[in-house]
C-alpha cells in the first residue's frame, strides 16, 4: 500500500482510502507490511498507472515482492 508523499497522504490514510473509497476488504490488507492483492486494489492500481503515463493499457502489469502469508 503505497503513501503518496507528492500530496503528503500516509499509508495509513491511503489504507483508510482503500477500504473506504475503492471497496478493498479490510481482510485482505496485511496492515504491518501494507500488502495488498485483493483484485479491487490491484484495478485501482492499475487504472492509476494509466493515468499517470497517458496510456490507455499496458501489455504487461508486474507484481514484485508479493507479500506471503
Amino acid at each position: 500500500m503505497p503513501e503518496d508523499a507528492d500530496n503528503l497522504v500516509s499509508q495509513r490514510e491511503m489504507i483508510d482510502k482503500m477500504i473506504n473509497e475503492v471497496g478493498v476488504p479490510e481482510k485482505s490488507i496485511v496492515k504491518e507490511s501494507g500488502h495488498c492483492l485483493d483484485p479491487k486494489f490491484l484495478e485501482y492500481q492499475l487504472d492509476e498507472t494509466l493515468k499517470r503515463l497517458n496510456l490507455e493499457c499496458l501489455d504487461v502489469y508486474y507484481l514484485h515482492n508479493p507479500y506471503e502469508a
